[in-house]
């Protein structure tokens, strides 16, 4: 077994006895069924995909899944599905080519609902390390662990859905990640709601010298929670890429640090870093700063649903970031392919959600991408951080059900006029934290607990009300400030 399938990198299912095309159910799909069963295997590589560009499939439901090998899922220009329900697995896995795979219809899916996913000794990649496919990873309610370090994307797309369940991260997760400077680095999304609490270490979007590259962290939904604890999400500001942190209804973001990586150089052009927050809760887990000088993000934009920060722990906390409302034209939602090859050609075939991505002059906009893994279709696309300052001339592309092997397809946008009223700035926690510079959010400003320190003389923005909360406090420094009310304790 262990030669058969190291040294040959034969699959799993092509190592199975009979004729090849009688093993692919009419040279459609291979399948490997594990139910209700104690499952141990010991080679160093499974292989689920090889060499074929054929679906091969994993179903692991109601068992004890361990093995001291890493599974490879869809490798050299073929697909290949996990699928674990209600299972206790312990497993590493590398989904959509494995470093050095340069075939750009590699595809690979991990798909967990429920039940408990451990991943022990090694590292995690969704569409290669090096390579140019396209890796997914979805858990639906579940328990997952990871001890070794994620990649999302190289060259390829890499991304990470949670819905639900309790995920942790031992080590760093890099989104985008690239080591080459004569290529164009990947995308990497992480995408976490529905009531999920994850703990994580590190998140770096991009690595060393990436180019051109794409990260999305987007946290959205009461109950949801990301806690890097003492950790940072840091931004690699050394080449031309976005990365974009989206923290929206209730969702609350929990971090060490948010900043730059590059400690020196102002950053270079198209190196944007950029913050949404549209009723989510950012939470510094440090008493100081997150961050500032060359650290700081280009921007930390507050729509509508407003912001809260909030300050866990007795001390100071300052964030010279200026909070901003959104100008000119905000991006409102983007539509699926209207042309009839995207429902015939591609519809059906996605075995994961296809990277979005929002083309134009104004910056911040974001979007993920809705997915039913059993019809395998694109059933929408929810825009997840609504930018600031497009026009008309902006545009939307996804990727095609075969990864970055064809053109992207295009999507029409709904544009609208950035709001002139919004839910304004919450201060929650006990510590203070300080208005360093001027703001200009939509709202109202309100002291829940804590204090709040004013001290630039455009701190609070114009024609923002007050509130402030019995036995906290608000100190403005002897600044003037017209207010049009002013309430609470």
């Amino acid at each position: 077994s262990h030669d058969e399938v190291v040294h040959l990198k034969c699959s799993m299912v092509n190592k199975m006895p009979g004729y090849q095309w009688d093993k692919y159910d009419q040279g459609i799909t291979g399948r490997v069924e594990v139910v209700d069963v104690e499952w141990f295997h010991h080679p160093n590589v499974t292989y689920l995909s090889g060499s074929l560009a054929l679906p091969q499939m994993l179903y692991i439901t109601n068992s004890v899944w361990s093995g001291m090998s890493t599974i490879v899922v869809g490798n050299n220009y073929s697909v290949g599905i996990v699928e674990m329900a209600d299972s206790i697995v312990t497993n590493h896995f590398r989904a959509g080519g494995a470093s050095g795979d340069n075939y750009q219809g590699t595809r690979g899916a991990v798909y967990q609902k429920g039940g408990v996913f451990r991943a022990p000794t090694s590292t995690v990649t969704l569409g290669g390390s090096f390579g140019t496919g396209h890796g997914f990873y979805l858990n639906d309610g579940g328990i997952f662990s990871v001890e070794k370090e994620v990649y999302l994307g190289g060259y390829g797309y890499g991304a990470m859905y949670f819905n639900g369940g309790k995920s942790s991260f031992s080590q760093k997760i890099t989104l985008a990640r690239n080591y080459s400077t004569t290529k164009t680095a990947g995308a990497g999304v992480y995408w976490q709601k529905g009531g999920a609490t994850n703990t994580l270490s590190t998140v770096a979007m991009g690595d060393a010298a990436v180019t051109n590259g794409y990260a999305l962290v987007a946290i959205e939904e009461a109950g949801t929670k990301c806690d890097l604890a003492g950790n940072t999400l840091y931004h690699v500001a050394r080449c031309p890429f976005t990365g974009i942190l989206a923290v929206n209804a209730g969702a609350v973001f929990r971090a060490k640090e948010v900043r730059r990586y590059n400690k020196t150089a102002t950053p270079v052009t198209g190196a944007d870093f950029l913050i949404s927050v549209d009723g989510g809760v950012l939470q510094p887990s440090s008493t100081t700063a997150w961050s500032s000088g060359v650290y700081l993000p280009d921007a930390v934009t507050v729509h509508a649903g407003g912001m809260t920060l909030n300050t866990e722990a007795s001390g100071s906390f300052t964030w010279k970031m200026p909070l901003t409302s959104p100008t000119g034209k905000i991006v409102r939602a983007v539509a699926l392919p209207s042309d009839a090859a995207f429902e015939t050609e591609h519809q059906g075939l996605y075995i994961a959600p296809p990277l979005v991505r929002i083309h134009g002059t104004g910056k911040g906009a974001a979007a993920v991408a809705l997915f039913d893994k059993n019809t395998r279709r694109v059933t929408g696309i929810k825009v997840v951080a609504p930018g600031t300052g497009y026009d008309e001339n902006t545009t939307a592309t996804i990727s095609t059900a075969e990864g970055n092997r064809l053109a992207p397809l295009s999507c029409a946008v709904t544009l609208a006029d950035a709001p002139e009223t919004g839910a304004g700035f919450t201060k929650t926690g006990p510590g203070s934290y300080s208005f360093d510079v001027a703001n200009t959010y939509h709202g109202p400003t309100a002291v829940e607990e804590g204090s709040l320190i004013v001290n630039n003389a455009a701190g609070l923005p114009e024609g923002s009300s007050l509130r402030v909360a019995e036995g906290a406090t608000i100190d403005l420094k002897n600044h003037p400030f017209t207010v049009p009310e002013l309430s609470g304790a």
